[in-house]
């Protein structure tokens, strides 16, 4: 009796302890799961930040512009430093190329459309480490222009990282990219031939470390 006592109190013991180290072992796996899935947030910085492009003209000559205004979203991953997403929105009527009275004419239906089409927007839907190249990024997400949303992959460049000098403090990070585009994939087909169908882009920008967590 006493045998079959102590047998039946090992087993007790032991499936008490296996229910311990299985809910433990589920709560450090929920734990870790919920802490990979953290983002730190970055905001665009306007002011350092530039959109240009170039497109050629008559197939002799480039004409350089670029866009004033935008704002936008840079997602880090859990760790601070790894790329794991972002979001840019432009200002159609920001194109600025130098020439008021060319700018006007961008501006109208026969190229950007600002009116119908206020914002041009690209954003990430996947970011992959480039192997062997340390801080670059090979980013797949959507372009939207002119109306239309088409899948874009660019490379993305981490420039750098750092805290602001002075006394505000701020961390920052910056990216760079280049890629071309066809404009009249996007339905802008206008003049196409006297005017280029390629779109040179070249896009640089700093995000400053939002203050408080986003969702």
């Amino acid at each position: 009796m006493l045998g079959r006592r102590l047998n039946r109190a090992w087993i007790v013991t032991i499936l008490s302890a296996a229910i311990l180290t299985a809910g433990g072992v589920t709560s450090l796996a929920q734990s870790q799961s919920a802490t990979s899935g953290q983002k730190v947030v970055y905001n665009l910085d306007p002011m350092h930040a530039s959109i240009y492009f170039r497109i050629q003209h008559l197939g002799v000559s480039y004409v350089y512009g670029r866009f004033n205004t935008m704002s936008g979203r840079i997602d880090l991953a859990s760790d601070g430093k790894t790329l794991a997403g972002l979001k840019i929105t432009v200002k159609t009527a920001s194109v600025d190329t130098g020439v008021n009275k060319r700018d006007e004419h961008l501006r109208k239906p026969d190229f950007f459309d600002a009116g119908q089409y206020p914002q041009i927007v690209f954003e990430s839907h996947s970011v992959a480490p480039v192997e062997g190249q340390p801080d670059t990024y090979t980013v797949a997400g959507t372009m939207t222009l002119h109306g239309v949303s088409k899948p874009l992959t660019v490379t993305l460049k981490k420039v750098g990282q750092a805290m602001t000098p002075g006394p505000d403090g701020k961390e920052r990070v910056g990216f760079a990219t280049e890629f071309t585009i066809k404009r009249s994939d996007y339905g802008m087909d206008k003049m196409v031939g006297p005017v280029g169908d390629d779109v040179d882009m070249m896009v640089s920008f700093e995000a400053v470390k939002a203050e408080a967590a986003q969702p």
